[in-house]
Order: structure tokens, then C-alpha cells, then sequence
């Protein structure tokens, strides 16, 4: 297997694959799902971590914006599956 070095590739080349590798990189977002005690849930941005001090996750929110909730109103914390948000949404029964 013969291998190519990248910097024997055109420019216009080398820039695709730059751009391809950071989509493929910022796909892999590290979202997850708090539940609460009362079965509403949280999409986080990022890991919620535990401030040992105050005792509550901190966690950024879909606008970054840094965020809290109490260790106490969560039942868990799992990386976000989109598949089980939908099946998870309430659908009200029209008549």
C-alpha cells in the first residue's frame, strides 16, 4: 500500500480535508440528558459536574449559557440519544 503525504496534495485539497476532519470532530458533541425526579429532562452541551461546595450539577445549556440543578431533583445523567428523546415526547390525543 503506497501512502500520499499531505503536503504533496494541492492546496485546495488539503483544505477540504481540513474542513472535512473539524465537521467530523464538532459532530461529536458531548450532549447529555439529565432526568429529573419529576420526569422532565435537561439537554446539556456539556458533562454536568457535581459542585461538591453547593451541591448542585453544573452544566452549559443549548445557548452556553452555564447553568444548575440541584443533585437532589436528579434521578440520572446519560449522554443524550436523540432516537429515545422522540420516543420519549408527549403526544397529546386530539378528538
Amino acid at each position: 500500500m503506497k501512502y500520499i503525504s499531505i503536503s504533496r496534495l494541492s492546496q485546495p485539497l488539503r483544505r477540504a480535508l481540513s474542513l472535512g476532519t473539524l465537521v467530523v470532530l464538532c459532530s461529536c458533541s458531548s450532549q447529555y440528558q439529565i432526568t429529573l425526579i419529576n420526569n422532565r429532562y435537561i439537554t446539556t452541551n456539556s458533562k454536568p459536574k457535581l459542585d461538591r461546595e453547593t451541591q448542585n450539577f453544573v452544566y452549559k445549556d443549548h445557548k452556553g449559557e452555564i447553568r444548575e440543578v440541584s443533585k437532589s431533583k436528579v434521578l440520572k445523567i446519560e449522554p443524550y440519544d436523540p432516537e429515545s428523546a422522540r420516543k420519549n415526547t408527549y403526544k397529546p390525543e386530539i378528538k
